[in-house]
């Protein structure tokens, strides 16, 4: 992730330089570009062949040795936009002119935003529990930011307009949940399995999965993922997530 936003971390370093006249939208893109750069370069290190929601192409890395994890980028980026609203919300509330501060750091939230729903279009799901959850997880950080955009529209100081990004954040939502409701239907489910005594998690996934030996193992290796299980020699007695299997016909 350092290597992919390399660049454009430099370039939010070093700051923009405020102009003696601002009479037109050159410092205004210029910010925007500074404050898009890190979160475009990490979306589009995920994916090095698409193209990042924001900023251009030669603004961000996307080489592709600096591929990254889909999932990591998603919640590095969902926890980003909590890390600026909450330092944000604090900044505003010290500052004199609170309508800017929530000016700027809406922006920079909502631009991170973005680049984490671009990162979670390149996740697979494993279980419709974790398509829900995935789902789940961005629609909340929408909402977080149709939150901010409704304080931001209610403080004294703050011409600015409000409808088109609100319009934006909703137009994603219902993709987001679109698009998880089309996958659900070719997703296992999740299903919870009692383990009676102690055993070792290979014979529950032999009692699961049955004979055959690739998909015993992935079985296997899924129960120890989903379950946290540190020690996964031996399992239970309790309960254990595992993926519905299909049933032979």
């Amino acid at each position: 992730i350092r290597t992919a936003a390399a660049e454009p971390l430099a370039a939010l370093k070093n700051g923009v330089v405020v102009p003696v006249v601002n009479t037109d939208t050159v410092f205004a893109d210029t910010v925007s570009t500074v404050l898009s750069g890190v979160p475009a370069a990490v979306a589009q290190a995920v994916s090095p062949t698409a193209t990042a929601a924001i900023a251009p192409a030669d603004a961000v890395s996307g080489a592709q040795s600096d591929s990254i994890d889909p999932a990591s980028a998603t919640t590095l980026l969902i926890n980003a936009v909590e890390k600026l609203r909450t330092d944000g919300a604090a900044l505003a509330m010290q500052s004199a002119d609170p309508a800017s501060v929530r000016g700027l750091v809406l922006g920079a939230a909502a631009m991170t935003a973005a680049q984490a729903v671009a990162a979670a279009s390149s996740l697979t799901y494993a279980s419709q529990d974790d398509a829900i959850l995935s789902r789940d997880r961005l629609l909340a950080m929408l909402d977080a930011l149709v939150d901010d955009i409704e304080t931001l529209a209610a403080t004294s100081g703050a011409n600015i307009p409000v409808s088109g990004m609100l319009g934006a954040v909703r137009d994603s939502k219902a993709a987001i949940t679109a698009d998880i409701s089309e996958r659900l239907g070719r997703l296992p489910a999740v299903v919870s399995v009692a383990v009676p005594r102690a055993m070792s998690a290979w014979l529950v996934a032999y009692a699961v999965a049955g004979d055959t030996p690739d998909t015993v193992e992935s079985v296997w290796a899924d129960m120890v993922v989903r379950n946290g299980l540190r020690q996964p020699a031996v399992t239970g007695p309790g309960t254990v997530k595992m993926l519905k299997q299909a049933q032979a016909s």
